[in-house]
């Protein structure tokens, strides 16, 4: 493991004040929440960002999107985050090497809020990485996810493409949330979210969800949620007719219109981009002929949407 817990100090938040008569110790051990209880996005991507830099790869990037970003709602850091999804960017590796770096990066960010970040760290049911699972606080209600990916840019800018080419990866059926509907709930609440943010980043070109469609997909993504922490069977939970009934009338002729959109017919050919960009939770590679233009102003769109949430 990378040496880097002498070299890592708390990063504080700006505008995190600590509680009147609260010591340095209750600072450190809370910084990762602010005075009204929201979440301190500053100081958890400044933690990221430290570890990543020394996880033992040259030049190692770190984003960690909830999707809540592209609705520029800070309300969403009020509420209670339960799952958290880390992706190191990396121009050049093979599998040992991501074992190496997926696992100094989960081990450091144990040992780290376990020493500085305590009441975070208590609340860590378990780490998921492609190399295993490792089961922490039987009560804890947060699920931390590191995956390892070949970058050659900004990693950011990459997953910003990767929300593009995920709706021709729902249309084609590529996407893993998509190809595990059936039997994973975790990939039917995944695919509600991607609607509900999709309906965010196309907003302003009038591709919003249609009336209270939003809603639903929300309600489903708690009631998931929900059925997650209580302990439900993932190998036992099996969509409902009425996830059914979303997928089919609501998620799917949403999309099949988006994708319509983001490369209209009659576009000249070097006016196109394709798009084919390896889904951030599956095997497969997601392909999407996408306009130029759209392709830029939606990457920057998504791209400023993380860089400025909660700073």
């Amino acid at each position: 493991m990378s040496q880097v817990l002498g070299s890592i100090e708390p990063v504080l938040g700006h505008d995190c004040s600590p509680a009147q008569g609260a010591t340095r110790r209750d600072l450190r051990e809370t910084s990762l929440y602010c005075g009204d209880g929201s979440f301190n996005l500053r100081t958890w991507r400044a933690l990221l960002s430290a570890l990543a830099a020394n996880a033992g790869a040259p030049a190692c990037q770190v984003i960690c999107p909830f999707g809540f970003e592209v609705s520029r709602n800070p309300d969403y850091l009020k509420k209670d985050l339960l799952n958290f999804f880390i992706y190191l960017g990396v121009d050049n590796f093979d599998e040992e090497d991501q074992r190496s770096i997926v696992t100094s990066f989960a081990s450091s960010l144990l040992l780290v809020t376990k020493r500085d970040y305590s009441e975070f760290n208590r609340d860590i049911r378990q780490i998921i990485t492609p190399f295993g699972r490792i089961q922490l606080a039987p009560r804890g209600q947060k699920s931390i996810y590191i995956k390892c990916r070949r970058v050659t840019s900004k990693l950011i800018e990459e997953y910003a493409q990767y929300m593009l080419a995920a709706i021709g990866g729902v249309v084609n059926r590529q996407i893993k949330a998509i190809v595990e509907f059936e039997r994973d709930p975790l990939s039917r609440r995944y695919l509600f979210q991607l609607g509900i943010m999709w309906s965010h980043i196309f907003a302003a070109d009038h591709f919003a969800l249609a009336g209270d469609h939003a809603e639903i997909l929300m309600e489903h993504v708690r009631t998931l949620l929900r059925a997650e922490y209580l302990g439900a069977d993932r190998n036992d939970s099996y969509p409902s007719l009425e996830e059914h009934q979303i997928l089919n009338s609501i998620i799917m002729p949403y999309v099949q219109d988006l994708y319509r959109y983001v490369c209209p017919p009659g576009e000249s050919d070097d006016q196109i981009v394709d798009l084919s960009i390896l889904d951030y939770h599956g095997q497969n590679y997601l392909k999407a002929s996408v306009s130029r233009g759209l392709l830029m102003e939606k990457t920057r769109f998504i791209v400023e949407s993380y860089e400025f949430f909660g700073q």
